[in-house]
């Protein structure tokens, strides 16, 4: 898997949210729904980066996205149907059926699921 190097602006958003948290700036408080909806954001993000099949193992500030990791993955499947529900937004019912589409090409013959990072080569 080739690793971007991430962009001068990541390095200064975390130099910025470092300082804040060192001198005790609390952000202002957030509705469950605007927590929601950046949950949802970052999830699918993390989804868009690995294809639109599996979903990143993380990010780091270092390296960037990571490669897909098949447990979370099937951790992240029923968070999606649920939020749909909640929402009545049908893309998230979509990205789940990816998902677990993801999981079954990646399942082993004698029906387990592969642990690990980055299973299959993904260019992140």
């Amino acid at each position: 898997m080739s690793r971007r190097r991430p962009d001068l602006w990541r390095h200064v958003s975390f130099a910025s949210l470092a300082l804040r948290d060192a001198l005790g700036v609390r952000p202002s408080r957030n509705s469950d729904d605007e927590h929601l909806r950046a949950t949802m954001a970052w999830l699918c993000r993390a989804h868009d980066v690995c294809g639109g099949r599996g979903v990143s193992s993380g990010y780091s500030w270092l390296i960037g996205w990571q490669e897909p990791y098949p447990e979370t993955t099937g951790y992240i499947i029923p968070t999606f149907l649920d939020c749909a529900e909640l929402t009545g937004q049908p893309e998230f019912v979509d990205r789940a059926r990816r998902m677990a589409g993801w999981e079954i090409e990646i399942q082993r013959p004698d029906g387990g699921v592969r642990g690990g990072i980055g299973v299959n080569d993904y260019p992140i």
